[in-house]
């Protein structure tokens, strides 16, 4: 069963947070060591059996070009297939995610800091580009602030980011001891 929230309420509105970002942090790490597998299997392939390597895999169950399905093509199916099934729940848990911070950062000024544990001020107009930069920081495991092609336009962002990140990377410490505890604790962690 769900448990309901009410976001107005700062204690509600961080255990709202605190699960949807733990979910959205499981899935990632999930999603990412799906990907390094498919890789790697790519590798593998490559170096102990070059002529599948050379010839392609089939992707989705269609016969290879040696005009039969090997065992090989099986896995690569179901690893993608995976893979593919596991970036769909990290872009859901991502949305889900976003739409609570952006909900809790539209909250005035003094609810938003006690649900988050620190203060942080971002004009309403600036918001999406201040979720994606969020992101994109947590999915590229920390922009270089130095780097700022994609959000040259919108130094005001990178700023406002540069301003809170100490704060934001000890949020983050707190998540990841949550995410760590025991699977038996998970139910019980987000109201705690």
């Amino acid at each position: 069963m769900s448990q309901m929230f009410i976001l107005n309420n700062p204690n509600d509105a961080r255990q709202a947070l605190c699960k949807v970002a733990c979910a959205y942090m499981d899935f990632y790490e999930y999603w990412l060591k799906l990907t390094n597998l498919e890789e790697r299997y790519d590798e593998s392939i490559e170096q102990y059996d070059l002529e599948t390597w050379l010839t392609g895999l089939s992707v989705y169950n269609e016969v290879s070009s040696k005009g039969q399905k090997t065992g090989l093509d099986e896995a690569n199916s179901l690893l993608r297939e995976t893979t593919n099934s596991f970036s769909s729940l990290l872009s859901n848990s991502r949305e889900g995610c976003k739409s609570t911070l952006q909900s809790i950062l539209q909250l005035p000024q003094e609810i938003a800091s006690a649900a988050l544990g620190f203060s942080v001020s971002i004009p309403s107009v600036k918001l999406d580009a201040f979720l994606r930069f969020f992101f994109g920081y947590l999915e590229d495991e920390g922009m270089d602030f130095d780097d700022k092609e994609l959000y040259a336009d919108d130094v005001e962002i990178v700023d406002i980011f540069k301003s809170i990140e100490v704060k934001f990377q000890r949020f983050l410490q707190v998540l990841e001891q949550v995410q760590a505890m025991d699977v038996s604790d998970k139910d019980t962690r987000y109201t705690q």
